[in-house]
């Protein structure tokens, strides 16, 4: 994360607190910063060139320390379908659908305290779980190569 986005995020940070429901944290951590954090047992993701925390890593201490130095993003990798089922289960969501010309259809479930979005594909009405990051990324690609818009 560059200096400047990195000043935004911790301006704007709110303490993570819950569950651990995917494959670990992501975290907000400058290229300074990354020798003091190993410690914890952080990755690199040279992919998605994101550090994270493995789930197995993550406990009340390493949360508490990554929480006081703001670098705890929000879930990352893939969501545990069975537990986001379960956290969501008596939520209320916020519900955008995107519709193409060939009457497709994607429905976006968005729970905002978990921060976890369902979407569902109206044609087979096969469900993923997402975080709010790759959400956004799935909903961009639909309207953006895939012809969709919201309705």
């Amino acid at each position: 994360m560059k200096k400047k986005e990195l000043k935004t995020f911790r301006d704007q940070y709110i303490d993570f607190e819950g569950d651990v429901y995917s494959e670990g944290l992501a975290l907000a951590v400058h290229f300074d910063e990354k020798d003091d954090i190993k410690e914890y047992g952080v990755k690199w993701d040279a992919d998605k060139k994101q550090w994270w925390l493995p789930a197995a890593k993550v406990n009340v201490d390493t949360v508490s320390e990554l929480n006081s130095r703001k670098m705890i993003v929000g879930q990352y990798g893939a969501i545990d379908t069975d537990a986001a089922e379960s956290i969501c289960m008596d939520l209320e969501s916020t519900d955008f659908t995107l519709k193409n010309m060939e009457g497709d259809t994607m429905l976006f479930n968005f729970y905002e305290g978990p921060a976890l979005v369902r979407v569902v594909d109206g044609q087979t009405q096969m469900t993923h779980w997402d975080n709010i990051e790759t959400a956004r990324k799935r909903w961009n690609i639909l309207v953006d190569q895939g012809g969709f818009v919201r309705v």
